[in-house]
């Protein structure tokens, strides 16, 4: 039994891990090409004197000292973490660890061979070649060591408790204790090259772990160590006259650590110095993640301050200070690696340094900006600097004129058009388009939570919608500017902890509506409503990078190292809820989250540390990875576009785009008419399923298969369903789509159906009635519409036979036409016949008018004179006045004609007394003729 439910267990976590798997959405990259960097892991030196570098993905070599770089990866695995480590032997052969063992380089980097015979398949995170040609490799709790050039390799047992071996061997060389181990605060010595090893230790702490960190110069006759102790602190020792000098550094964090670390970092956690390079007898360069490179010098007389002459830093030219190596090459050039920003090399002994980074083609991007509604121009943060595209990101072009610092943290671009940009060493401002910038020095800092300098790491922009911009710093500090950022003024410094670094903020969420800022601050969300005077704050107890508000602004998300969290915005309680959901099961039991992003469906949307990319639609309840298409690696930032794809930043692998919206309605899926019908009758309805979450629906029928004028576009749809004429004998496309609150659907498939070819029907007349006596020549022909008409064809004649005498006016798009060319009492027959594409109908019936005396029609003035009463009138009418117009006039004289407003003639009586009462309500055109004269008066007859 139990073996059955093990193969369940094991079943479903495979299918898991299938479902998992399973995306619904891909990626494609955005051309890089003009983009520069690297992150660099290390360098060394191979035969003949190149340089060889080695960046999270592959290796670089440089036949001129870092004038330029080219790829030399030939047989090396490829991908995110794959290489960790490079070094040399004396005879400048080149070793790299890997995760698949350990691969050698006898040819200058030109091809790489696997050379672990006796490793497993298991991650070398640190070489170190001994003089006199032992190779040791360490991996996790592990050292293996080789004395055939790294043909064959042997596990060497250590004399310390498993659960000690923590972490990386980190290898140095002392003449007095020959090679030395460190794991953490465990050190080892061995005088036998490696082959036993002696346990040094002393007062040995589990609790400091990963705390210390020691270095020898080539003649073992100086000693670097740095180690913590509630505050770092580094020490420089030389053996030869007891010279020692000690630097207290203080504690500072940086805004890359907290959300970057594992990326920065991959195989040492302690790194706040990242490498030792030994340039004179009494001198050290020390680089450091956060502040560039600090030189540390023995002196008799100095104090232990690091801002005199004792420690130093030596950043002339530097403008990425985020440095993760550095070493020493044969003739005297000094390199050091950056994050995300390439190589630098000095020539004077780390006094100044020039940029090396041409061939370094793998950009680490932090941040964007996305080409505003009617523009083009692409706008991305990198390690290197800023960049812009014209081209749909596909070429960039670089923007460092003026920019001290090339570490772009942040970008906002305001509605004035000045473009801003946040450095881990402060702001910048640009007028021009990043063509030329301008650093902004920020005021006295008014809190003890950053150090005093005039620079600091800028988080997050925002513009504020009454035009004003507030910045963030990883200080916990807030500022603004009411003139477009050319200065600024400290609104709020955030502490929350008694831990100072955990106040950091790391990002902004701005509500445009009304006027709200929420704040991602590591430890804290916050929210202000007076723009940073005063604070609400929800403790998260996470380590929180990233911050969103829901497209209805109605929720806050939040997210971090293991922790994705919530809060409604309309609720003043400060509890928030988790809605990490299945991120946290036993598949994928640790994440950290870098951007977090929604959309107006409720999704949502996660950039993670190696893990790529995540997706819910259940709010957090259930999770897909959705990396189709996206490189190995670290995913630094979401950005989110108008229309709701996404632009992955990457880590060393530029920008992905992803395939389709995030926020996107299904296409609809058609009912009727049947796709390719054949016998479509023109008056006829169309039908689709309803779709999830749509409100509208747009319908387009086409006689063209692009719709580019379509003959139908039915908008603001509600139903389900349309109901249309078409015209007979055509091919017909359609099509149908949803929309909700902005969101524009997918298509449908696309169906075609052919109408029957039948000939129009016969119309109906209305107007002038038949046999009726119009009061005046002019009229107004209407008719009733017939089915499957496009156009109608009228004719009248005095022949009802229509053979002589015929007017034809044809093309007629409505149902009705004038005419002002008749003669005055004139009897007249008139039709109408439909035209389609099949051809001409069936003529409507034969009607008959006849046209009045309007030639004969009294002036105004007799007109005027004769009156009728009363009005309105029910039984009987009288007409008055005749005998002030005509003399001599008798009743056998006057003849009365009522008609109605068609035209149809309803009375005809003598005399000046009309009897009425046989007619209904409404309204008559009564005509007078006395003799040869025709008076028209109009009558309102009521019962």
């Amino acid at each position: 039994m139990k073996y059955l439910l093990s193969i369940i267990t094991f079943l479903t976590f495979l299918q898991l891990i299938t479902l998992m798997a399973q995306p619904d959405n891909g990626w494609r990259p955005l051309g890089k090409q003009g983009m520069l960097g690297a992150h660099v892991l290390g360098f060394t030196q191979a035969k003949g004197g190149d340089m060889m570098l080695l960046s999270r993905q592959t290796v670089y070599r440089s036949t001129n000292m870092g004038g330029q770089w080219f790829v030399s990866n030939k047989g090396l695995p490829y991908g995110k973490d794959s290489v960790y480590c490079i070094t040399s032997n004396k005879n400048g052969d080149v070793f790299i660890g890997t995760g698949d063992g350990v691969y050698r380089s006898i040819d200058t980097g030109n091809t790489w061979q696997r050379v672990s015979n006796g490793i497993a398949k298991i991650k070398v995170r640190t070489i170190f070649p001994d003089t006199n040609g032992v190779l040791l490799a360490g991996a996790n709790g592990l050292i293996f060591r080789s004395t055939d050039n790294g043909d064959s390799w042997t596990e060497v047992g250590l004399e310390i408790p498993a659960e000690y071996k923590k972490g990386v061997p980190q290898f140095v060389y002392s003449y007095k204790d020959g090679i030395k181990v460190s794991f953490g605060s465990w050190y080892y010595a061995s005088l036998t090259l490696g082959a036993t090893w002696k346990n040094i230790s002393i007062g040995i702490d589990p609790d400091t772990y990963y705390k210390r960190f020691i270095a020898y110069d080539v003649k073992s006759t100086m000693e670097a160590k740095v180690f913590f102790d509630n505050e770092w602190i580094v020490r420089l020792n030389r053996k030869s006259d007891g010279l020692s000098t000690g630097c207290n550094l203080g504690l500072t964090f940086s805004f890359v650590y907290h959300r970057f670390a594992c990326q920065i970092f991959p195989y040492t956690d302690d790194g706040f110095y990242q490498g030792f390079a030994f340039v004179s007898k009494d001198s050290v360069l020390m680089g450091s993640y956060d502040h560039g490179i600090h030189k540390i010098a023995l002196c008799n007389f100095c104090s232990n301050d690091s801002n005199n002459a004792t420690g130093r830093f030596v950043n002339y030219g530097l403008k990425n200070l985020s440095i993760t190596s550095l070493y020493k090459s044969s003739n005297g050039r000094i390199f050091c690696g950056t994050r995300g920003g390439g190589a630098y090399y000095s020539t004077n002994n780390g006094e100044s340094w020039v940029e090396s980074v041409s061939g370094l083609y793998e950009p680490s991007i932090y941040n964007m900006l996305l080409p505003k509604k009617g523009e083009s121009t692409y706008y991305s943060a990198t390690a290197t600097g800023v960049y812009i595209s014209t081209d749909s990101a596909n070429t960039w072009n670089r923007r460092v004129n003026g920019l001290e610092n090339v570490y772009v943290i942040s970008l906002m671009l305001s509605r004035k058009g000045v473009l801003f940009a946040g450095t881990q060493n402060g702001m910048y401002r640009s007028v021009d388009n990043g063509i030329q910038w301008k650093f902004i020095a920020t005021p006295s800092v008014k809190t003890d939570l950053v150090s005093a300098t005039t620079s600091i790491a800028i988080s997050d922009i925002k513009e504020l919608k009454d035009g004003s911009l507030i910045c963030s710093t990883v200080g916990g500090l807030l500022f603004a500017s009411k003139d477009d950022g050319k200065s600024w003024t400290q609104t709020a410094a955030i502490v929350l902890d008694h831990e100072r670094y955990k106040n950091q903020i790391m990002e902004l969420a701005y509500d445009s509506i009304n006027g709200n800022i929420h704040v991602a601050a590591v430890r804290y969300i916050l929210s202000t409503s007076d723009n940073g005077k005063t604070f609400t704050d929800y403790f998260t107890g996470g380590y929180m990078s990233s911050i969103a508000l829901s497209t209805n602004r109605k929720t806050l998300f939040c997210g971090g190292f293991n922790n994705l969290v919530s809060k409604n915005t309309s609720i003043t309680s400060t509890d928030l809820s988790t809605i990490t959901g299945d991120l946290s099961r036993n598949v994928f039991p640790d994440y950290t989250i870098n951007s977090v992003k929604t959309d107006p469906l409720n999704n949502l949307m996660l950039a993670t540390l190696g893990k790529g990319a995540y997706f819910s639609d259940n709010n957090g309840l259930n999770w897909k990875l959705c990396n189709k298409g996206l490189p190995d690696g670290d995913l630094l930032n979401f950005v989110q576009d108008d229309k709701y794809y996404l632009y992955a930043c990457t880590a060393n692998n530029g920008i992905y785009i992803s395939e389709k919206p995030t926020a996107m309605l299904q296409a609809p899926v058609l009912v009727t008419p049947k796709h390719d019908s054949t016998d479509a009758v023109t008056d006829i309805t169309f039908t689709w399923k309803p779709v999830l979450n749509a409100q509208k629906y747009q319908l387009q029928i086409s006689k063209d298969s692009s719709f580019a004028s379509p003959a139908f576009d039915v908008q603001q749809l509600v139903t389900t369903n349309k109901a249309v004429t078409l015209q007979s004998g055509v091919t017909y496309y359609w099509r149908v789509r949803g929309t909700s609150d902005g969101l524009i659907g997918d298509w449908s498939e696309i169906r075609t159906l052919s109408t029957l070819a039948i000939l129009p029907e016969k119309p109906l007349l209305k107007t002038p009635v038949n046999d009726s006596i119009l009061p005046t020549s002019t009229v107004q022909f209407e008719w009733m519409q017939s089915k499957r008409t496009d156009t109608y064809t009228i004719q009248y004649s005095t022949d009802s036979l229509f053979t002589n005498s015929k007017s034809e006016i044809a093309g007629v798009t409505i149902l009705s036409q004038s005419s002002t060319s008749l003669q005055p009492n004139t009897t007249y027959y008139w039709r109408v016949q439909g035209v389609n594409t099949i051809g001409v109908g069936e003529w409507s019936d034969v009607w008959k008018f006849t046209t009045g005396h309007s030639t004969d029609v009294a002036d105004n003035e007799d007109s005027r004179l004769i009156t009728i009463s009363p009005i309105p009138t029910s039984d009987a009418l009288v007409i008055n006045g005749i005998g002030d117009v005509i003399n001599g006039i008798g009743d056998e004289d006057i003849t009365v004609k009522l008609y109605d407003t068609q035209g149809k003639l309803y009375l005809v009586s003598s005399g000046t007394k009309v009897n009425t009462k046989g007619l209904a309500s409404g309204v008559y055109n009564c005509i007078i003729i006395i003799k040869n004269k025709l008076i028209q008066k109009q009558i309102v007859i009521t019962r």
